[in-house]
């Protein structure tokens, strides 16, 4: 992924000025150091899309001409995202996302965007209770509520309760859905949504 000179000379320049404000030393050290993280983190993110693009082309996805101006756009995307400093394992939803498309009728930049809106803020354990579900749709579980208490409680998150406040901030997602059940709270997790974008 082509690093853009000027924002990460912004972004070092930055760092620089803060640290003379505060009259601390080693600025020009940590700019540099700042700036080769940020290099790191494109080529890191750059690699991981190859991946992702071989392992399609391995499955037989092919990208065409007129594929390229969604594609362009998906890229763009995708560094802004980095630039904003997303998790790699963020960064690496989205780029599944982009073959996720490709391998179903759904390569568009606009199906991209609202994806990555909505991975680029997910948290670890968001990602790890989101996986675990759609691992247990796609094993036919009927009541995925009750077997990701199972699975999950007591590791990695040591209550119920540490399970549904992950739970409670995903509806905003359009991931999981929250139903009120005979004195209590369980939540659905939309399957459809997630099939547009999945492996």
């Amino acid at each position: 992924m082509p690093t853009s000179q000027p924002s990460v000379l912004a972004v070092v320049a930055i760092v620089k000025d803060l640290l003379h404000a505060l009259h601390l030393p080693g600025a020009e050290t940590l700019g540099a150091l700042v700036e080769k993280e940020i290099e790191e983190r494109n080529k890191a993110t750059f690699e991981m899309l190859l991946q992702e693009l071989q392992s399609a082309r391995d499955e037989g996805v092919t990208f065409e001409e007129n594929d390229v101006h969604d594609f362009v756009q998906m890229v763009l995307r995708l560094y802004d995202a980095v630039s904003k400093g997303t998790a790699r394992r963020n960064l690496r939803l989205m780029s599944q996302v982009i073959t996720g498309l490709k391998r179903h009728p759904l390569f568009e930049f606009n199906n991209f965007q609202r994806w990555t809106n909505v991975l680029e803020t997910l948290t670890h354990d968001e990602i790890l209770l989101l996986g675990t579900a759609y691992r247990l749709k796609n094993a036919g579980v009927q009541d995925v509520w009750s077997a990701l208490k199972e699975a999950l409680v007591p590791e990695p998150f040591k209550t119920n309760v540490e399970l549904e406040a992950v739970c409670a901030a995903l509806p905003r997602t359009g991931l999981v859905l929250p139903a009120s059940a005979w004195g209590g709270m369980v939540y659905l997790f939309n399957d459809g949504v997630v099939r547009s974008w999945a492996r």
